[in-house]
């Protein structure tokens, strides 16, 4: 008897595979690879931007140093005019030991409540006049 108990359980049916459930992960390593590799193009993308952007930057430095008088982009004489700038306040040694012009540390801003002592509030507009009576 335990034997026929034993026989029918070997005979019984596998659980139900969810074809769905497994559709659905399958699905979702694909898109996770596809989401990686988009990830890993752009990262690409923006290197390769960056390198170039760099190099044009170090073209028109060079062109605007070794020919001045020539025709040149309004970028590249704003950054000159920004090199030429940064280094004279430089020269002029106002820079702090954090080697920042005026930081917060260094010259701390006064408080809002600090910069107005000496002004005084009048009587709010449209209130009655406060008469003093001397008696």
């Amino acid at each position: 008897m335990l034997d026929l108990l034993h026989n029918h359980e070997q005979h019984m049916k596998p659980p139900h595979k969810d074809k769905l459930a497994e559709t659905k992960k399958q699905e979702a390593a694909i898109h996770e690879a596809l989401k990686a590799q988009q990830h890993q193009q752009k990262q690409a993308k923006e290197q390769l931007l960056h390198e170039q952007a760099r190099q044009y930057k170090a073209e028109r430095e060079y062109k605007l140093e070794h020919d001045p008088e020539g025709k040149h982009s309004k970028r590249a004489i704003k950054e000159q005019r920004e090199l030429l700038k940064h280094a004279e306040k430089a020269a002029t040694g106002s820079m702090c030991e954090h080697g920042v012009q005026r930081c917060k540390i260094c010259f701390p801003h006064r408080e809002e409540s600090e910069k107005y002592i000496g002004h005084e509030r009048g009587p709010a507009l449209g209130s009655p006049a406060e008469v003093e009576d001397d008696e």
